[in-house]
């Protein structure tokens, strides 16, 4: 009983992490997505992130004109 406990409490623990996802929409579409310098796609797209305490993230979406 006290095993079967403890592994659900482990699981809840580690299924409950703050994972988040981001969606990148663009009028028009196919902007270039860069998420801290790296290409993350191309609009639409998405991006998951974590969500740890003073965590920024420096987001950039350009495409040609724009």
């Amino acid at each position: 009983m006290l095993r079967k406990l403890i592994a659900t409490l482990l699981l809840t623990v580690f299924t409950s992490a703050c994972a988040h996802q981001a969606a990148f929409l663009s009028e028009p579409p196919g902007a270039r997505v860069l998420v801290d310098g790296r290409e993350v796609g191309v609009t639409p797209c998405t991006f998951e992130y974590s969500n740890s305490a003073g965590s920024d993230y420096d987001v950039t979406v350009s495409t040609d004109g724009y």
